[in-house]
């Protein structure tokens, strides 16, 4: 009875030695033999899922405390590998697992790429077809847009050209122009008083009013104004805003008037003089002026002055 127990019991362990020895050989002959079958993930989860099964059997059948001491050894051993194998085999079936996962995705990206590029495609014929539609469109409204042009720069260069025929040369601007007139109630009508008779006063001295006046539509600009008697002549006092500049002769007086406008006078300005002959005699008064706008300095404009003695009646006209 009891030689009967321990060949039963040999007999399990036995068995249970040769799963483990032949495991580890058959997984590796599988991964190097038969690597369809190793690398078959259907496969690997019906080998994981059976190896519970086969530890239930030793566990049910073997009692750890019935061995004897060697028997026992070998036992544990035994319960051991079916763990490390257990554990390779799950290892195992995790990485096929990953690695289908992986070969799904490609898959599912690449229908999706492919379908994508398809329907890409499709759309890139539509797009292109209604893009030659409109270039054919356009190359019609450009040939119209260009004829419409070309009418139009025709009609321009002939009418240009016609009012260039009618264009004479460039009229230069009106030169300033100022007048010279001894003073009278209007004196920028144009019409200058060159003739007057003074009368000499008690001290030998008589006076000559006059202005000038622009008399042209341009603006006399930085206007020089010069004033001349005769060498007989001599100013008693010098004229209001004139001076008389150094190295020019005692008869003449001079004044710069920054602006002055068109149709505009300046204002009035008297002479003192004195004279060494008795009356009545006559004296010319000549004025000149030169200024930025004028061009050339034009001639002397000169006006004629009788000084008769203190008393002597003068008639209208001779004012």
């Amino acid at each position: 009875m009891v030689l009967a127990k321990r060949t039963r019991i040999a007999r399990v362990i036995g068995i249970g030695i040769g799963v483990v020895v032949l495991c580890p050989i058959l997984v590796h002959l599988g991964r190097v033999w038969i690597p369809r079958v190793w690398g078959d993930l259907r496969f690997v989860n019906y080998f994981v899922a059976f190896i519970p099964t086969i530890l239930s059997i030793l566990f049910a059948f073997v009692i750890d405390k019935e061995l004897e001491r060697h028997m026992r050894t070998m036992w544990r051993i035994g319960i051991v590998a079916c763990g490390i194998l257990y554990s390779v085999a799950l290892w195992h079936q995790q990485e096929l697992t990953d690695k289908s996962n992986l070969e799904t995705q490609k898959t599912i990206v690449s229908d999706a790429v492919k379908q994508a590029n398809s329907h890409s495609d499709e759309k890139f014929v539509d797009v292109h077809k209604e893009v030659q539609g409109v270039k054919a469109d356009v190359q019609g409204v450009k040939k119209d847009l260009a004829d419409q042009i070309d009418k139009t720069v025709s009609k321009s260069t002939f009418s240009l050209n016609e009012s260039i025929g009618k264009v004479g040369k460039p009229v230069s601007p009106e030169a300033a122009r100022v007048l010279f007139s001894l003073w009278k109630d209007n004196v920028s009508d144009g019409v200058p008083e060159l003739t007057r008779t003074v009368s000499q006063g008690s001290d030998g001295n008589f006076s000559v009013d006059f202005s000038f006046t622009d008399v042209s539509t341009t603006t006399a600009e930085s206007l020089d104004v010069w004033i001349l008697i005769g060498e007989v002549c001599s100013y008693v006092k010098e004229p209001t805003g004139f001076e008389n500049p150094s190295g020019t002769i005692p008869q003449q007086r001079h004044i710069t008037i920054p602006l002055l406008n068109p149709g505009t006078s300046f204002q009035k300005t008297t002479l003192l003089l004195k004279c060494s002959l008795s009356p009545p005699f006559k004296m010319a008064v000549g004025f000149k002026y030169s200024c930025k706008t004028c061009g050339k300095m034009g001639e002397v404009q000169k006006a004629q002055v009788t000084v008769v003695p203190e008393g002597q009646i003068i008639l209208p006209w001779q004012k």
